[in-house]
């Protein structure tokens, strides 16, 4: 069914290529033996760092260092893509005046707090705090490049990640709980936040990655109304657990380029005893079915780099079989043209150390009945993963780095 699978090496070390037909010069009409030479090469890199490899149903979509070693690009053409590149989708918003709206939109439904489908009237412009723990200020955990995403985010220099405090969810088993149901993290203002985005665009990441954004709206638009006059150019990525409204999906459009919402459930008496979280079935779903309507599935550039548009994420977890292929099935039923990303990098933590059902990592088994389901349901795209990468990319938000690991050997 697949035409390729190809295990691909550490994230910073490498992009995802696909050229589309309208932009090919000459110099870039590859042959099937540059291709099979390319993916051999790769092939033979075997670093166990990288969480994910891919299949892909398009054989011209392959792995490789970097394009400027491989020389296919003339210069003018390379300056055709930057500028293609660099176009988000909140430029033509700002010109247009639909940001102000749509910044508007936020602000009105952050006090009383409406943002989340927990609808709990939280009066935080008095400093109330509502069930994500956030107040009337930003509270952010880290801002880092990140090298832990799907390789179209990370791409070479990593995805522009910024760590939001707090959390609409407060899933049992969560890996970064330290910052989502801890409130670990410090308190700025949206200067200091816009001074952060542009700071991780002049590092070269290659988007702005906002991990749980949706408590913080308010504040993000109000950064990106300083960010964008002073030149920021990259594309948002919002980075999401998927229990959305649709309002807010609205005045998103226009503003985010790429959705990462997660998948996690397939009944609503998990998401309630997992996460607390009552009715994310049917709105996760339909949040999802929206943001596909609106955004269509992931756009990867030139570069190989994600420009636009819906990658989902779903996290396998243990005696959950089940449910995972119901969760398939649903997402199949919206398009299976958008990019899967099947995750094994569960790892009990948090308060699923203790509990009966999900007190220990999946098995390969059980990650290759997920895989199954994703062939059979027929999704175009795949990013998959190692198991041991549950080791590898969990993090620990006390330190500066929280991928940083402890122990060098992991990584040699």
């Amino acid at each position: 069914m697949y035409a390729s699978a190809i295990r691909s090496p550490p994230f910073k070390r490498l992009s995802l290529i696909g050229i589309p037909h309208a932009f090919r010069m000459p110099r870039l009409d590859f042959n099937v033996s540059q291709i099979t030479r390319a993916k051999g090469e790769i092939k033979t890199q075997n670093d166990p760092i990288h969480p994910f490899s891919t299949f892909f149903e398009n054989p011209l979509i392959f792995l490789k260092k970097r394009i400027h070693d491989m020389e296919l690009v003339s210069n003018p053409f390379k300056k055709v893509l930057k500028d293609l590149l660099m176009n988000p989708a909140y430029l033509a918003s700002w010109k247009s005046g639909s940001f102000l709206r749509a910044l508007e939109g936020v602000i009105d439904r952050f006090s009383p707090c409406r943002l989340c489908p927990r609808q709990c009237n939280a009066i935080r412009t008095d400093g109330e705090t509502g069930f994500c723990g956030q107040g009337n200020r930003p509270r952010v955990a880290r801002v880092l490049p990140h090298f832990g995403e799907e390789p179209p985010l990370t791409g070479r220099f990593g995805a522009g990640a910024v760590f939001f405090s707090g959390c609409a969810l407060h899933c049992v088993y969560c890996q970064n709980h330290q910052i989502s149901q801890e409130n670990l993290g410090e308190e700025i203002n949206t200067k200091d936040i816009a001074e952060l985005f542009l700071e991780l665009q002049a590092k070269g990441c290659h988007n702005l990655d906002l991990v749980s954004p949706t408590p913080h709206l308010p504040f993000i638009f109000q950064a990106l109304a300083i960010a964008i006059p002073r030149g920021l150019r990259i594309p948002i990525v919002y980075n999401t657990h998927g229990y959305l409204t649709s309002d807010v999906v609205d005045l998103l459009s226009g503003i985010v380029d790429i959705y990462l919402p997660d998948m996690k459930y397939g009944s609503e008496a998990s998401a309630k005893a997992f996460s607390m979280a009552p009715g994310y079935v049917a709105v996760n779903r339909s949040a999802v079915e929206q943001i596909y309507h609106q955004a269509g599935p992931l756009d990867i550039g030139p570069y190989g780099i994600a420009q636009k548009g819906l990658l989902v994420r779903h996290l396998v977890l243990p005696n959950h079989a089940f449910e995972t292929a119901r969760v398939l099935e649903a997402l199949s039923r919206i398009s299976t043209q958008i990019p899967l990303s099947l995750m094994a990098q569960y790892r009990p933590c948090h308060r699923a150390i203790r509990h009966p059902v999900l007190n220990r990592p999946i098995t390969d088994l059980e990650y290759q009945q997920a895989l199954e389901s994703a062939r059979e349901l027929g999704f175009e795209t795949l990013f998959i993963q190692c198991l041991e990468s549950s080791d590898i990319y969990f993090p620990d938000f006390t330190r500066k780095d929280p991928f940083s690991h402890p122990d060098p050997a992991v990584f040699h």
